[in-house]
């Protein structure tokens, strides 16, 4: 019988696809899986008490941010919110595994970080002992509940492009061709296309064409390269927010004279 999970984030109205065989809910239909009944603690076999109590405080520190369900797997151990967000596996005298976030976390926490896409990053890590799951990595661990949830997926809008460009100092709203723009000391930092799909920023050089080159999905270079575009349905709120600021502040500055 499939589990209830009570969720919340931009996705969660869509139900969960639950496997036939063995009950184990996916947010894709028939998605490939280690289909069976698995013991949790068969994972603990042979292993360092230690490690037990590692497992223990990271599933606990999870469950701060929201229910969860923890899903023993033939090889690995698996804590899915409404999406799987972590992975643990016990080893005889470590807990490894990784956690899925949103962005790239370059931390000397993290063995390794493998990116999938652009909002799929998997961070590595190996855990000896409980020292380790201090407040930074509970930073870390709550940024991946968020992914569980699936908030990162949440759409930016052209509100927020307005929320954002209107919070910094001195910015005011303005049009011109019939579109809106944003503006600080009469110069156009910011503008919102008819699309309504996208915003164009004052961004050019050397950062215009690092971003297109890292994820050309959600960046073009526009108006000759003097502008980047950005896609609102897979840009981060976290970036957007830092790209309007960079924009903005590029403009603030007073004309040479």
């Amino acid at each position: 019988m499939a589990r209830k999970r009570v969720t919340r984030g931009a996705s969660s109205s869509r139900p969960l696809w639950a496997c036939p065989s063995c009950g184990e809910q996916f947010t894709t239909a028939r998605s490939w899986h280690s289909c069976g009944k698995f013991d949790l603690a068969a994972h603990f076999a042979g292993a360092a008490p230690v490690v037990r109590r590692l497992f223990d405080r990271f599933v606990e520190m999870a469950r701060a941010h929201g229910p969860l369900t923890v899903i023993p797997q033939k090889s690995r151990i698996a804590l899915q919110a409404r999406m799987r967000f972590a992975a643990l596996m016990p080893q005889q005298t470590a807990l490894r595994g990784h956690l899925v976030l949103a962005e790239r976390c370059d931390s000397p926490r993290f063995a390794k970080i493998e990116t999938y896409s652009p909002r799929n990053h998997v961070h590595v890590f190996r855990l000896t002992d409980v020292a380790q799951l201090d407040a930074e990595f509970a930073a870390f661990i709550a940024l991946a509940c968020a992914v569980g949830r699936q908030e990162h997926l949440a759409r930016c809008t052209s509100d927020d492009v307005r929320a954002l460009a209107l919070a910094l100092p001195g910015a005011v709203e303005s049009a011109h061709m019939g579109q809106p723009d944003f503006r600080v000391r009469d110069r156009i930092f910011a503008s919102l296309p008819h699309d309504g799909a996208t915003v164009s920023l004052k961004i050019s050089g050397p950062d215009l064409e690092a971003l297109v080159a890292a994820d050309p999905v959600t960046y073009r270079a526009v108006w000759g390269g003097r502008w980047l575009s950005v896609a609102l349905a897979t840009v981060p709120r976290k970036a957007l927010a830092a790209l309007i600021a960079d924009a903005h502040a590029a403009l603030r500055k007073p004309r040479p004279s």
